[in-house]
Protein backbone atom coordinates (compact mmCIF):
# COMPACT_ATOMS: atom_id res chain seq x y z
CA UNK A 1 0.00 0.00 0.00
CA UNK A 2 2.83 2.37 0.86
CA UNK A 3 4.50 1.68 -2.48
CA UNK A 4 1.27 2.47 -4.30
CA UNK A 5 0.98 5.77 -2.42
CA UNK A 6 4.62 6.69 -3.12
CA UNK A 7 4.14 5.91 -6.82
CA UNK A 8 0.98 8.01 -6.88
CA UNK A 9 2.79 10.94 -5.24
CA UNK A 10 5.68 10.68 -7.68
CA UNK A 11 3.24 10.67 -10.60
CA UNK A 12 1.41 13.69 -9.17
CA UNK A 13 4.61 15.70 -8.72
CA UNK A 14 5.71 14.69 -12.24
CA UNK A 15 2.43 16.04 -13.64
CA UNK A 16 2.91 19.29 -11.74
CA UNK A 17 6.44 19.73 -13.05
CA UNK A 18 5.41 18.81 -16.61
CA UNK A 19 2.61 21.38 -16.66
CA UNK A 20 4.97 23.97 -15.20
CA UNK A 21 7.68 23.18 -17.75
CA UNK A 22 5.26 23.44 -20.66
CA UNK A 23 3.94 26.72 -19.25
CA UNK A 24 7.46 28.17 -19.01
CA UNK A 25 8.26 27.01 -22.55
CA UNK A 26 5.10 28.69 -23.87
CA UNK A 27 5.91 31.89 -21.98
CA UNK A 28 9.50 32.25 -23.13
CA UNK A 29 8.70 31.27 -26.73
CA UNK A 30 5.89 33.82 -26.78
CA UNK A 31 8.15 36.47 -25.26
CA UNK A 32 10.98 35.77 -27.71
CA UNK A 33 8.76 35.68 -30.80
CA UNK A 34 6.98 38.86 -29.74
CA UNK A 35 10.27 40.65 -29.07
CA UNK A 36 11.59 39.54 -32.48
CA UNK A 37 8.96 41.83 -33.98
CA UNK A 38 10.31 45.13 -32.70
CA UNK A 39 7.27 47.21 -33.52
CA UNK A 40 4.91 44.71 -31.90
CA UNK A 41 7.00 44.60 -28.72
CA UNK A 42 7.25 48.40 -28.58
CA UNK A 43 3.52 48.63 -29.27
CA UNK A 44 2.80 46.43 -26.25
CA UNK A 45 5.34 48.08 -23.94
CA UNK A 46 4.41 51.64 -24.81
CA UNK A 47 0.63 51.40 -24.78
CA UNK A 48 -2.26 50.75 -22.36
CA UNK A 49 -2.28 47.18 -23.72
CA UNK A 50 0.44 46.29 -21.20
CA UNK A 51 -1.85 47.34 -18.37
CA UNK A 52 -4.77 45.43 -19.90
CA UNK A 53 -2.66 42.28 -20.25
CA UNK A 54 -1.51 42.57 -16.62
CA UNK A 55 -5.11 42.86 -15.44
CA UNK A 56 -6.10 39.86 -17.55
CA UNK A 57 -3.28 37.83 -15.99
CA UNK A 58 -4.33 38.73 -12.45
CA UNK A 59 -7.97 37.98 -13.24
CA UNK A 60 -7.11 34.61 -14.78
CA UNK A 61 -5.01 33.55 -11.77
CA UNK A 62 -7.82 34.50 -9.39
CA UNK A 63 -10.36 32.68 -11.56
CA UNK A 64 -8.29 29.50 -11.80
CA UNK A 65 -7.52 29.29 -8.10
CA UNK A 66 -11.10 29.98 -7.02
CA UNK A 67 -13.02 28.03 -9.67
CA UNK A 68 -10.79 25.00 -10.11
CA UNK A 69 -13.33 22.63 -8.50
CA UNK A 70 -16.02 23.65 -10.98
CA UNK A 71 -13.81 23.54 -14.07
CA UNK A 72 -13.07 20.59 -16.30
CA UNK A 73 -9.52 19.28 -16.49
CA UNK A 74 -9.18 20.46 -20.09
CA UNK A 75 -10.58 23.88 -19.14
CA UNK A 76 -8.10 24.24 -16.27
CA UNK A 77 -5.22 23.21 -18.51
CA UNK A 78 -6.32 25.65 -21.21
CA UNK A 79 -6.64 28.44 -18.65
CA UNK A 80 -3.10 27.86 -17.40
CA UNK A 81 -1.64 27.82 -20.91
CA UNK A 82 -3.55 30.96 -21.89
CA UNK A 83 -2.06 32.61 -18.81
CA UNK A 84 1.40 31.49 -19.95
CA UNK A 85 0.81 33.16 -23.34
CA UNK A 86 -0.40 36.41 -21.75
CA UNK A 87 2.62 36.45 -19.46
CA UNK A 88 4.86 35.85 -22.45
CA UNK A 89 3.43 38.92 -24.15
CA UNK A 90 4.14 41.11 -21.12
CA UNK A 91 7.59 39.59 -20.57
CA UNK A 92 8.61 40.30 -24.18
CA UNK A 93 9.88 43.67 -22.93
CA UNK A 94 12.79 41.98 -21.13
CA UNK A 95 14.37 41.26 -24.52
CA UNK A 96 14.27 45.00 -25.22
CA UNK A 97 15.44 46.10 -21.77
CA UNK A 98 18.20 43.55 -21.05
CA UNK A 99 21.12 41.99 -22.91
CA UNK A 100 20.78 38.35 -23.93
CA UNK A 101 23.78 37.20 -21.82
CA UNK A 102 22.09 38.61 -18.71
CA UNK A 103 18.81 36.93 -19.62
CA UNK A 104 20.51 33.57 -20.18
CA UNK A 105 22.57 33.86 -16.99
CA UNK A 106 19.52 34.80 -14.92
CA UNK A 107 17.48 31.94 -16.39
CA UNK A 108 20.14 29.31 -15.74
CA UNK A 109 20.75 30.61 -12.21
CA UNK A 110 17.00 30.67 -11.53
CA UNK A 111 16.69 27.08 -12.78
CA UNK A 112 19.50 25.87 -10.51
CA UNK A 113 18.15 27.73 -7.47
CA UNK A 114 14.60 26.57 -8.19
CA UNK A 115 15.63 22.92 -8.42
CA UNK A 116 17.69 23.21 -5.25
CA UNK A 117 14.89 24.87 -3.29
CA UNK A 118 12.36 22.41 -4.69
CA UNK A 119 14.50 19.47 -3.61
CA UNK A 120 14.72 20.92 -0.10
CA UNK A 121 10.95 21.35 -0.02
CA UNK A 122 10.34 17.74 -1.01
CA UNK A 123 13.01 16.10 1.12
CA UNK A 124 13.02 18.16 4.33
CA UNK A 125 11.17 16.60 7.26
CA UNK A 126 10.36 19.88 9.00
CA UNK A 127 6.86 21.20 8.37
CA UNK A 128 7.23 24.50 6.51
CA UNK A 129 3.56 25.48 6.74
CA UNK A 130 4.31 27.56 9.85
CA UNK A 131 6.38 29.90 7.67
CA UNK A 132 3.52 30.58 5.25
CA UNK A 133 2.22 33.64 7.10
CA UNK A 134 5.71 35.14 7.40
CA UNK A 135 6.40 34.59 3.69
CA UNK A 136 3.12 36.27 2.74
CA UNK A 137 4.01 39.26 4.92
CA UNK A 138 7.38 39.47 3.17
CA UNK A 139 5.63 39.35 -0.20
CA UNK A 140 3.31 42.18 0.79
CA UNK A 141 6.33 44.14 2.04
CA UNK A 142 8.16 43.71 -1.28
CA UNK A 143 5.11 44.81 -3.25
CA UNK A 144 4.69 47.87 -1.03
CA UNK A 145 8.38 48.76 -1.28
CA UNK A 146 8.28 48.36 -5.08
CA UNK A 147 5.30 50.72 -5.35
CA UNK A 148 7.04 53.29 -3.13
CA UNK A 149 10.21 53.04 -5.20
CA UNK A 150 8.28 53.89 -8.36
CA UNK A 151 7.99 57.39 -6.91
CA UNK A 152 11.28 57.49 -5.00
CA UNK A 153 13.48 56.01 -7.72
CA UNK A 154 16.18 54.80 -5.33
CA UNK A 155 18.77 52.51 -6.93
CA UNK A 156 19.82 51.23 -3.51
CA UNK A 157 16.25 50.36 -2.53
CA UNK A 158 15.73 48.67 -5.89
CA UNK A 159 18.82 46.53 -5.29
CA UNK A 160 17.60 45.53 -1.82
CA UNK A 161 14.13 44.68 -3.17
CA UNK A 162 15.70 42.45 -5.82
CA UNK A 163 17.95 40.73 -3.30
CA UNK A 164 15.10 40.09 -0.86
CA UNK A 165 12.94 38.98 -3.78
CA UNK A 166 15.44 36.27 -4.73
CA UNK A 167 15.54 35.00 -1.14
CA UNK A 168 11.76 35.17 -0.78
CA UNK A 169 10.89 33.26 -3.94
CA UNK A 170 13.56 30.65 -3.23
CA UNK A 171 11.86 30.11 0.13
CA UNK A 172 8.41 30.11 -1.48
CA UNK A 173 9.58 27.47 -3.94
CA UNK A 174 10.54 25.15 -1.07
CA UNK A 175 7.30 26.01 0.74
CA UNK A 176 5.08 25.41 -2.31
CA UNK A 177 6.87 22.20 -3.23
CA UNK A 178 6.22 20.79 0.22
CA UNK A 179 2.62 22.02 -0.01
CA UNK A 180 2.22 20.04 -3.24
CA UNK A 181 3.01 16.90 -1.25
CA UNK A 182 0.19 17.85 1.14
CA UNK A 183 -2.17 18.51 -1.77
CA UNK A 184 -1.46 15.04 -3.12
CA UNK A 185 -2.30 13.58 0.27
CA UNK A 186 -5.66 15.38 0.18
CA UNK A 187 -6.54 14.33 -3.40
CA UNK A 188 -5.15 10.79 -3.19
CA UNK A 189 -8.60 9.25 -3.03
CA UNK A 190 -10.13 11.65 -5.56
CA UNK A 191 -10.80 10.64 -9.16
CA UNK A 192 -8.09 11.21 -11.75
CA UNK A 193 -9.65 14.38 -13.17
CA UNK A 194 -9.80 16.12 -9.78
CA UNK A 195 -6.18 15.21 -9.06
CA UNK A 196 -5.24 16.45 -12.52
CA UNK A 197 -6.86 19.83 -11.89
CA UNK A 198 -4.97 20.28 -8.64
CA UNK A 199 -1.73 19.36 -10.38
CA UNK A 200 -2.36 22.37 -12.63
CA UNK A 201 -2.87 24.65 -9.62
CA UNK A 202 0.40 23.33 -8.20
CA UNK A 203 2.09 24.01 -11.53
CA UNK A 204 0.72 27.57 -11.53
CA UNK A 205 2.14 28.23 -8.06
CA UNK A 206 5.58 26.92 -8.96
CA UNK A 207 5.47 28.73 -12.30
CA UNK A 208 4.89 32.03 -10.50
CA UNK A 209 7.73 31.25 -8.09
CA UNK A 210 10.13 30.59 -10.97
CA UNK A 211 9.12 33.63 -13.02
CA UNK A 212 9.53 35.98 -10.06
CA UNK A 213 12.83 34.39 -9.06
CA UNK A 214 14.06 34.81 -12.63
CA UNK A 215 12.97 38.46 -12.86
CA UNK A 216 14.63 39.45 -9.58
CA UNK A 217 17.82 37.65 -10.58
CA UNK A 218 17.73 39.38 -13.96
CA UNK A 219 17.65 42.78 -12.27
CA UNK A 220 20.62 41.80 -10.08
CA UNK A 221 22.64 40.51 -13.05
CA UNK A 222 21.90 43.68 -15.01
CA UNK A 223 23.12 45.86 -12.12
CA UNK A 224 26.54 44.17 -12.29
CA UNK A 225 27.15 45.53 -15.78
Amino acid sequence: MERVYERSRTDFISKVMTHMGVGLLITFLTAYLTASNYYLAIGIAGSPLMFVLALMEIGLVIYLTNRIDKMSLSGARLGFYVYAVLNGLTLSVIFLAYDLPNIYSAFITAAVMFLGAGFIGISIKKDLSAFGHFLMLMLIGIIAASVINIFVGSAGLDYMISLVGVLLFSALTAYDMQKIKSVHYNVYYFDGEAAGKYSIIGALQLYLDFINLFLYLLKLFAKKD
